[in-house]
C-alpha cells in the first residue's frame, strides 16, 4: 500500500525517469553535451597542462614531453566519448562482437602499424608515439562509424536522419 501511494504522488515525468524511459530531447542532447564537456576538458588540459604536470614533477624535460603528449591527447577526448557511445550502441542492439573487433583494430593493428610508420619510417621519435595513438583513435572512430551505419541498416533499419543513415524500402 505504501508503494502505491508513493507512486501516485510522483509526477508523470518522474515516474517515467524512474522506469528508465528517458525523454527524447534528453537523448538527442547526450552526445553533443558530452562532446561539449570533452572540448572544455581539452581546453583546460591545453591551458593548464604545464601547471598540472608541475604538480607531479619539477623536471622541465618531463613537463615538456608530457605537454607534447597533451597537445595530441586533448583533441582525442571527443573521439573517445563518441567511440564509447558507439560501443554501447553495438551492445544495445545485441551486436557486441563489433566492440571486440574495433578494439582489436584500434589497440593492436592501428597502434602498431601507425607507430611503425611514424617512428621508423618517418623518424618522428617521441612525437611518432603520440601521433600513432592519435591516429589509431581517430581511425578507430572512422571505422566504428562505417561499421555502425552498416550494422544499423541491417539490424534496425538504419539510424534515421540524412539519407546515408536510412534504409529505403522500395
Amino acid at each position: 500500500m505504501a508503494q502505491a501511494s508513493t507512486k501516485s504522488t510522483k509526477k508523470p515525468r518522474e515516474r517515467n525517469l524512474v522506469r528508465g524511459s528517458i525523454p527524447d530531447h534528453f537523448k538527442a542532447l547526450a552526445i553533443p553535451a558530452g562532446i561539449g564537456m570533452m572540448l572544455i576538458g581539452a581546453l583546460l588540459l591545453l591551458l593548464g597542462g604545464k601547471f598540472l604536470l608541475g604538480l607531479f614533477t619539477q623536471d622541465p624535460d618531463v613537463i615538456s614531453t608530457g605537454f607534447d603528449y597533451l597537445l595530441l591527447a586533448a583533441p582525442m577526448l571527443p573521439a573517445y566519448l563518441t567511440l564509447f557511445a558507439m560501443m554501447s550502441f553495438f551492445q544495445g542492439i545485441k551486436r557486441p562482437i563489433w566492440t571486440v573487433w574495433i578494439g582489436v583494430y584500434r589497440q593492436i593493428f592501428a597502434s602498431a602499424g601507425f607507430a611503425a610508420l611514424f617512428i621508423y619510417v618517418l623518424n618522428w621519435g617521441t612525437w611518432g608515439v603520440w601521433a600513432a595513438v592519435f591516429t589509431a583513435v581517430w581511425s578507430g572512430l572512422l571505422l566504428s562509424t562505417i561499421i555502425l551505419i552498416i550494422v544499423a541498416r541491417k539490424s534496425i533499419q538504419g539510424l534515421g536522419g540524412p539519407g546515408i543513415l536510412r534504409t529505403y524500402e522500395s
